[in-house]
């Protein structure tokens, strides 16, 4: 291809991803690494092909392709993130431009310092430089979306394969984990029939509530009526799934499951299943402890199932355990000694 050609290619594709970001866009996870990857993937094959290149050529490619990850982590830091019609949003702000506008220049800077020291101008292909900063924004807006628990957007257009994505991510404290699970075309297209055939009679309380006509005559309207009716419908089964969920969600657990297992069979982080499911775990067990003339609370937390201790002695000294404790019975010989220690004269 004509190097103007692709180059005003690449530049097209860079600006409306720029204004669609600008105008704000719900975050698909296919539209957020797919462009990265395949211009990092061209930049790469792109420099394979360059004759003449040694080993610290590739070093300062290698260093140039690092140093560009971490500009476009930063720059995605600074992208607003929220929710809309259930899904991720993005942004690009004031702060956003600053970042790249910074960028700029320090690539311009290590381009010439990689200059001066003999790699050659053309052995730094353009779509590398570009893949590799916004495959560090989609990094770090990818693990931030899975940290605030926000779902991904679905895809524009359906597809006949199922594809399970696995994310794993480290983003300064928190740390997350996304799953999927596969269904076949076959299942999928067994369980939309076994979905119509329970609307179906529901479809028909509901149009014969909404009409007061008989079952021969109330589907004899406009069709756009009609769908709405049905998509009304859709709307109660919907509610109704959602109930069950909670109730599936609170059954695990009450038999011990953790947000975080809560969270990863629904593809989202722990945080994001607490903020879901509220009271899917069950409150936390406690006990009080009265020695000495002084008085403990005993508390394990629903996460760890650690035990804790806060107490108040007889001399009004307080306390609490500075870490969690395996068993109850420890934690209250902790607040025992505590209490002995502070007990009245």
């Amino acid at each position: 291809m004509n190097v103007w050609l692709q180059a005003g290619l690449i530049a097209v594709v860079v600006v409306v991803v720029v204004i669609r970001r600008l105008r704000g866009e719900p975050l698909n996870a296919r539209d957020l690494f797919a462009p990265p990857v395949v211009l990092t993937a061209i930049g790469f094959w792109s420099l394979v092909r360059h004759p003449g290149l040694g080993a610290g050529d590739y070093a300062w490619v290698a260093a140039g392709a690092a140093l560009g990850v971490g500009l476009g982590v930063l720059r995605g830091i600074t992208v607003t993130l929220f929710e809309r019609d259930g899904v991720a949003w993005q942004r690009y702000t004031g702060r956003t431009f600053l970042v790249a506008a910074g960028s700029l220049a320090v690539m311009a800077g290590f381009g010439l310092l990689a200059g001066r020291f003999g790699l050659a101008p053309d052995a730094r292909p353009v779509q590398l430089s570009i893949g590799v900063g916004f495959l560090g924004e989609a990094l770090a807006v990818g693990c931030r979306v899975l940290v605030a628990g926000l779902p991904f957007a679905p895809e524009r257009r359906g597809s006949n394969r199922t594809v399970t994505l696995v994310v794993v991510c480290r983003f300064g404290n928190y740390g997350c984990r996304m799953t999927s699970i596969e269904i076949t075309p076959e299942e999928r297209s067994e369980l939309a029939r076994a979905l119509g055939d329970a609307l179906n009679p529901l479809a028909r309380a509901v149009r014969s509530r909404e009409t007061g006509l008989p079952e021969d005559r109330m589907w004899n309207a406009d069709p756009a009526e009609v769908a709405l009716s049905v998509l009304a419908t859709w709307k109660v089964v919907d509610a109704e799934v959602k109930r069950l969920t909670a109730i599936a969600a609170a059954t695990a657990g009450s038999y011990g499951a953790s947000y975080e297992q809560l969270g990863a069979a629904w593809g989202i982080t722990r945080q994001g299943a607490r903020k879901k499911w509220p009271e899917a775990r069950p409150a936390a067990p406690h006990g009080t402890l009265e020695l000495f003339g002084g008085t403990a609370e005993l508390e394990q937390e629903a996460e760890s199932g650690d035990w804790r201790w806060a107490g108040v002695g007889a001399d009004g000294a307080r306390g609490a355990a500075d870490r969690g404790y395996p068993t109850k019975e420890e934690a209250a010989a902790r607040a025992g000694a505590f209490l002995g220690e502070h007990a009245a004269p």
